[in-house]
């Protein structure tokens, strides 16, 4: 207890850096605010992405369910491979700058439960993806399903 109020004492006066966002890492967005990522032609929902971190690479599930018709929509502009690039490069390099290795699974959960979650029994993949950096280059290749 009294570290905190030294440290509210120390702090006081004094900025107090923010995240990009205007929330910390982990803490759920306000009531109808919502970031989105542009990759390509989609704007997707970040509530749509999921990142872990494992010990030698960074692991992200897209969920496209949502985007299916913009997708189509958009033929060749939203390919599997492109998205993969586009979401590697735009949202998770930002976020973890020192990673090397990313790997990408884009699925589709065409059916949710009576709590609205996802049923993963449904799930539908759409491409498996690693990619690597060097330095600003980025090698991006397709796994075997």
């Amino acid at each position: 207890m009294l570290a905190a109020h030294l440290l509210a004492l120390a702090l006081w006066g004094h900025a107090v850096p923010a995240w990009a966002d205007g929330l910390s890492p982990g803490a759920a967005a306000p009531a109808g605010l919502t970031a989105t990522v542009a990759v390509g032609p989609l704007s997707l929902k970040e509530s749509d992405l999921q990142a872990s971190e494992k010990p030698d690479h960074v692991f992200l599930m897209a969920d496209l369910f949502p985007y299916r018709d913009a997708i189509r929509a958009a033929g060749g502009k939203a390919s599997p491979e492109l998205l993969a690039r586009g979401l590697v490069a735009q949202w998770l390099v930002p976020r973890y700058p020192r990673a090397r290795r990313f790997k990408v699974t884009l699925v589709e959960f065409p059916e949710r439960d009576e709590y609205d979650a996802p049923r993963w029994d449904k799930i539908k993949v759409l491409g498996k993806f690693e990619a690597r950096m060097d330095g600003k280059k980025m090698k991006l290749t397709k796994l075997k399903e």
